[in-house]
């Protein structure tokens, strides 16, 4: 169980966050994927942004891929 003061700290910086990006011009949240509409959803994982089980993440291949010759890109 997280502690009062880790939640004190985290809903800070959320709040950071929000702050910040309300500060953003409409064109680099854009850029981000968002609206200004979503910008707490996009901080707090709520919404379309919550975490899907259901969709993995991308795996990172390091670079240079060890199974590529050199010289070659991974996603080719």
């Amino acid at each position: 169980m997280r502690t009062l003061i880790e939640r004190v700290r985290a809903a800070r910086e959320r709040r950071r966050a929000i702050r910040a990006l309300r500060g953003y011009p409409a064109e680099v949240l854009r850029d981000i994927g968002i609206t200004r509409d979503e910008i707490r959803d996009y901080v707090t994982g709520r919404g379309r942004f919550a975490p899907n089980p259901a969709r993995p993440s991308a795996e990172i291949i390091p670079f240079p891929c060890p199974a590529r010759p050199a010289g070659r890109c991974c996603a080719a």
